[in-house]
Parts: C-alpha cells; sequence; structure tokens
C-alpha cells in the first residue's frame, strides 16, 4: 500500500523489468566441433526481483551456462552461451529466456547466429604409384595434400605403414582454405 486517502487506497505493483545487452549474439566463424563462448547480460530496472525459470535455445549447437536464476532489482546475471558446431555452414537460433515480467510477455527471446568452418583434405595423385624400382635405389614421388573446406588444414604427423620402406620428407604442416602442400 503506498497511499491511504479517505475511502480509497492506491496500490502500487512492484514488478520486474528484464532488459538483455546485447540484442543478439553473433558468433562469427568457429571450427566445427570446437566451442565458442559469447555473454548476454540480463538486467532487472523494475522493483521486484526478476525470476529466469528457464533459458533455452532453438539449436542444440547454441548452449546456454545457465538455466535458471534471479536478478534483483537494479540487478543484473551474466549468461555465456557457448557455440559447438557439427559441420560447416552457416546457423541460426532464439535463446528464449522464461521469466515472471509480464511486459510485454513472459518469454523474450534473443537472437542467435555463428558458421561452423571446417578444413577438408584431399589427396593426389592417389595412389601414390611407384612402379618398379631397383633395391637399395631411391626414387622420390610429389603427393600433394589439397584444403577444399573453409578453414585452415593442420597436418601434424603423415606416417608409413610399411616399416620404413616409404619415408615422407614432411610431416607437419599447414594449408590454407583452397591451398596446397
Amino acid at each position: 500500500v503506498t497511499a491511504r486517502n479517505a475511502n480509497r487506497v492506491v496500490v502500487n505493483k512492484l514488478v520486474p523489468v528484464i532488459g538483455l545487452a546485447p540484442g543478439s549474439l553473433s558468433f562469427g566463424d568457429v571450427l566445427a566441433f570446437a566451442t565458442s563462448s559469447l555473454a548476454v547480460t540480463v538486467s532487472n530496472a523494475g522493483a521486484a526481483n526478476l525470476v529466469v525459470t528457464g533459458v533455452s535455445s532453438s539449436d542444440p549447437a547454441f548452449a546456454p551456462a545457465i538455466t535458471a536464476f534471479s536478478v534483483p532489482p537494479a540487478g543484473s546475471q551474466v549468461v555465456n552461451v557457448g557455440f559447438t558446431p557439427t559441420a560447416a555452414g552457416p546457423r541460426a537460433a532464439t535463446l528464449s529466456i522464461a521469466h515472471n515480467d509480464t511486459l510485454p510477455s513472459v518469454v523474450t527471446a534473443l537472437p542467435l547466429s555463428g558458421t561452423g568452418i571446417s578444413p577438408t583434405i584431399a589427396v593426389a595423385p592417389s595412389p601414390l604409384a611407384f612402379g618398379e624400382v631397383l633395391v637399395n635405389t631411391p626414387k622420390v614421388l610429389a603427393l600433394t595434400v589439397s584444403n577444399t573446406g573453409n578453414a585452415t588444414l593442420n597436418v601434424t604427423n603423415i606416417t608409413s605403414t610399411d616399416g620404413g620402406q616409404f619415408v615422407p620428407n614432411t610431416t607437419a604442416f599447414s594449408v590454407a582454405p583452397g591451398g596446397n602442400q
């Protein structure tokens, strides 16, 4: 009760007022199966506790770190959201935040976007045909490793299963998207 006047009582209902900053999360390019995290701040500009009962994403590639919490008046809570693409290509989703602020609704939506990137290896020629080679006479053939994907290809080791008959002269290197080694 905030005021009393003869036969009249004036009641001001204390309510929470949700705010989100920023208004969307754009993760940019993220390597497939890697995780990038961004934060959204949930604030309460109202006069009552803001109770968040659920934070969820419409796409499982985007995952909030926490899913329920309370924010006191004039307070805020940081919610980290991870993006883990499982394939190359653009992704878009909505982060839904269910809460007790009824104006304009009990669910507030935050747009999410990101692009999965991935290297793709191609090897030529295949097979690598040495033909007839004299015993104890080395023969060198070139093998080209190409990256047809949209992320850097990191080759960390090249081995042979033949017991040492075939020995690569380079065992670790990187290939840019569209490049060759």
